[in-house]
């Protein structure tokens, strides 16, 4: 009974010991890591700009796969933010400023206490060096689970590591990996339609698509709306010279509607039009290049463009529906003028329509 005794004090002692130094260790942390990537600095910086991203590559996330996301209609730039929950902490990150292609700030929230963070991006041969600085504090738990790790800032150290592997592997394969299909010629039926109207530059034009659909997503889902297919694009006018564009985000509706005049929202209806369908699998990065390759085939087959009619972009799978980019599916409608005979394609089904 004795010797149960000691070994009893023992273990006790041996708990209060490691208590009393896990205790009297520092739970701040002030930790810088980087790392190459063999990608441009503009498409690394794009990635990380969008806090819809952050779960494909956090290596919290990877660790904790109970963590649920959540997004506002904006997760871009200044003021665009993420949160989610798991069964060990919550938290959420804000972006409070950002420089184009050169830094990126943020604010975490993480169970009650504030960590900040700062991407920075700079050139380097054929790629980029990312450095991450991260800076707070942890909990006690947090500090237990560190202790087994050689401490808080070596535990950080290990996470940050980990998770700049993953972004390395996320943009070198998710953002790059991509498939063109020159699905063939259909008719695209008409629908009515709510969307927003932007006037904005060429080389925007893709980053102002991920800020709108999902605050699209939202407006149809606050006044209890119901679409009757997936959010589209239409391109009312795309002038490369200049570099200028106007383009409308667009849910379709199974009605039409009138909106009131100044209203950001407006109604509108797509007739339907003879089109060359083309679709892309992959990051929206590609859907230049699908342009090009769709463009490409008109001109060997001399098959023209009827540009009396906007052409359509039809986000089938998204990011608002899967965190992979090379997941995301898009539909290119290109309007062409009638021609006697067609080259010998596939004929492409219209995956998206309400008016006969």
């Amino acid at each position: 009974m004795k010797i149960i005794n000691y070994i009893f004090l023992l273990v006790l002692l041996g708990f209060v010991a490691a208590t009393v130094h896990i205790s009297t260790q520092k739970n701040e942390f002030n930790v810088t890591q980087s790392r190459y990537i063999a990608a441009p600095k503009q498409q690394v910086y794009l990635f990380l700009n969008d806090c819809r991203n952050w779960q494909t590559f956090s290596y919290w996330k990877q660790n904790d796969p109970s963590q649920l996301f959540s997004f506002p209609s904006n997760t871009i730039g200044t003021g665009g933010y993420c949160a989610w929950e798991g069964s060990s902490e919550s938290g959420k990150m804000i972006i409070t400023n950002c420089i184009e292609n050169k830094k990126i700030s943020q604010k975490i929230q993480l169970n009650g206490r504030i960590i900040m963070g700062t991407w920075t991006l700079k050139d380097s041969l054929n790629g980029t060096v990312v450095s991450w600085h991260y800076a707070g504090s942890v909990n006690f738990k947090t500090k237990v689970k560190y202790a087994l790790e050689g401490g808080v800032t070596a535990g950080i150290q290990a996470a940050m590591r980990a998770t700049l592997r993953n972004l390395n592997k996320t943009i070198t394969y998710e953002l790059n990996s991509y498939k063109t299909d020159l699905k063939g010629f259909t008719k695209k039926k008409g629908c009515y339609y709510l969307g927003e109207v932007i006037h904005c530059k060429t080389g925007v034009v893709q980053k102002n698509i991920r800020i709108l659909v999902p605050r699209m997503l939202r407006f149809f889902q606050k006044n209890k709306l119901e679409a009757t297919g997936a959010p589209f694009v239409i391109y009312h006018a795309f002038d490369y010279p200049k570099g200028f564009c106007k383009i409308a985000v667009c849910l379709p509706i199974k009605d039409s509607v009138s909106t009131s005049p100044g209203s950001q929202i407006t109604a509108g209806t797509v007739e339907t039009f003879s089109c060359f369908k083309t679709t892309v699998q992959g990051d929206y990065q590609h859907i230049p290049d699908a342009r090009k390759k769709t463009r490409a085939y008109f001109t060997k087959n001399q098959i023209q463009e009827n540009t009396a009619v906007p052409l359509l972009e039809v986000y089938t799978k998204s990011s608002t529906q899967v965190a992979n980019p090379s997941q995301w599916i898009t539909e290119l409608y290109f309007p062409i003028k009638p021609i006697a005979s067609l080259p010998s394609t596939v004929k492409a089904a219209d995956s998206l329509g309400t008016l006969p």
